[in-house]
């Protein structure tokens, strides 16, 4: 699992995007919206190549766990935000076609 900072949990959300390897007692950040974002029914962002590339291109902190975003969180200053997961697209779709029953 990974997980993203994000303003809100809704699917206009924007993400918090900074360095992550600051050290500083304050990270500067700003909010960035990635174009074409697909999400599961948990609300969690399904993670593509392209997406992946958006991510890196607009430089939001990607973290391994929920614990290291908090830790992170702690750090910008800012009063709320939501841990977004993040779930690999092709994950997603066998779950589903399991579930259903569906097959190729």
């Amino acid at each position: 699992m990974a997980y993203v900072i994000a303003d809100t949990g809704t699917e206009k959300q924007k993400l918090y995007a900074f360095d992550s390897t600051s050290s500083d007692g304050s990270v500067p950040w700003e909010l960035v919206r990635i174009e074409n974002t697909k999400y599961d029914h948990d609300g969690a962002i399904l993670l593509n190549a392209e997406m992946l590339s958006d991510l890196k291109a607009k430089n939001v902190a990607v973290f391994e766990s929920k614990k290291s975003a908090k830790s992170a969180y702690h750090k910008l200053g800012i009063s709320s935000c939501r841990y977004v997961e993040l779930v690999l697209e092709i994950s997603h779709e066998y779950k589903v076609r399991n579930q259903f029953g569906y097959s190729s």
